[in-house]
């Protein structure tokens, strides 16, 4: 493949190359759709991206930024799906979407202040479990043995959970 990287103006801006892509795979064939083929280099980071895109008219720069934020909408699902516990929407009404995504980023972005205002150290992850042991603790602790258990304390001791 002869690669022309770019340079000057475009190098500044953090676009390395940007060329037609021209896929291999078999299917491609019978597509008639030119292809893109930018790679990036994040100034903060140093990272080299590289994207394919049949977008002819934006620019490399403004494809890059598109990405860019894109995957940070694909890490807040990745993030939600992990820790919220939400794999699959229960409710399919564009409106209860909506409302059940909104309600899962103001949890992250609650977690996130708790996390700057205690200063905790460890994850988001770290954090939400910690909360949740300390919410059932308090939980169980309000609730007492059933009546006429045989595990209360009988003998006068504290149970302590």
């Amino acid at each position: 493949m002869n690669e022309r990287f770019c340079a000057g103006k475009k190098e500044k801006s953090g676009v390395l190359y940007d060329e037609e892509y021209i896929s291999t795979a078999p299917a491609a064939k019978f597509s008639a759709r030119k292809l893109r083929h930018i790679i990036y280099r994040d100034k903060l980071t140093q990272k080299v991206f590289h994207f394919v895109t049949s977008d002819q008219k934006a620019s490399a720069k403004m494809i890059a930024n598109i990405y860019k934020r894109r995957w940070a909408v694909e890490l807040l699902f990745r993030w939600m799906k992990g820790h919220l516990d939400i794999r699959r929407l229960p409710l399919k009404t564009p409106n209860a979407i909506h409302t059940q995504l909104a309600i899962a980023v103001l949890v992250q972005l609650l977690l996130q202040l708790k996390k700057i205002i205690s200063k905790f150290k460890g994850t988001l992850w770290e954090l939400l479990r910690e909360m949740r042991t300390a919410f059932a603790r308090k939980v169980l602790q309000g609730c007492g043995p059933p009546d006429g258990c045989r595990w209360s304390a009988a003998a006068g001791e504290d149970l302590a959970l």
